[in-house]
């Protein structure tokens, strides 16, 4: 009897418990899924953030032909900002590497499915060395890093993601994976309440007001957060201290 009891407090703590090497449990799994569902909120980095508006003129690039290509693309333009000097083909090959199998040659198409935002970091990072991810970002983010020249890659929802089952009762709440599309935001104007931003169907800036902007940027859709997009989602680079340095010359002189 005692050893049932005992076997039954063992069975118990697995199931329930905390999450131990090797045995993460029930209360483990669900610690897992919670943190996908976690709200957060991002705090902007603690830096001067006095203009009131700043546009940053970025260079062109090859065009978006295709519907996949938003995130290699963008990351593109602002590599190339930042004085790199790499074409959209180079940075597409890069990015293909990661689809590899080794002894096989050819290239999963896997790619063509959209890049993550852990996918453009990492291609800003192969060249720029520092690259960061947040989500759940808000307008101070974007002033205050634009403030310092450091342009914004954002991910912005396009299209009206209805319901997968229309207008059906109950069914209408399924929500589908919402269009994605990987953009750069350049600058803002804080009286006229206003972000600008490069898309990758153009080389020429683009705006949207305020509220226009949060609506495409904070988006909610759970199984989005699930794969790993969410809304808020900002890519950068921080701009080093010789840079930085270089910009007060440039401004003292």
């Amino acid at each position: 009897m005692k050893n049932k009891k005992f076997l039954f407090v063992v069975l118990f703590c697995f199931l329930v418990g905390p999450p131990m090497e090797g045995f993460p449990g029930i209360g483990g799994a669900f610690k897992k899924v919670k943190s996908i569902f976690k709200k957060e909120k991002a705090t902007p980095p603690v830096l001067e953030n006095n203009l009131n508006e700043i546009r940053l003129k970025l260079p062109k690039i090859a065009t978006q032909n295709d519907k996949w290509s938003c995130g290699i693309r963008s990351s593109t333009r602002v590599l190339k900002f930042r004085g790199v000097e790499v074409s959209y083909d180079e940075v597409q090959e890069l990015r293909k590497k990661r689809f590899g199998i080794p002894l096989i040659k050819k290239n999963l198409p896997f790619y063509k499915a959209g890049t993550r935002p852990k996918g453009v970091c990492r291609v800003l990072k192969h060249y720029l060395d520092e690259c960061e991810v947040k989500t759940k970002a808000n307008i101070d983010w974007l002033t205050t890093l634009l403030s310092q020249y450091t342009p914004v890659i954002t991910l912005l929802q396009v299209g009206d993601n209805k319901g997968v089952f229309g207008n059906l009762p109950l069914l209408s709440r399924v929500k589908p994976i919402p269009a994605l599309h990987w953009v750069v935001v350049s600058g803002f104007d804080r009286k006229k309440e206003r972000i600008y931003y490069y898309d990758t169907y153009a080389n020429d800036e683009r705006s949207y007001s305020y509220k226009e902007f949060k609506k495409k940027w904070l988006w909610s859709n759970k199984m989005s957060s699930v794969l790993g997009f969410k809304k808020g989602t900002i890519v950068y680079s921080p701009r080093s201290e010789a840079e930085e340095k270089e910009d007060r010359y440039q401004e003292l002189y």
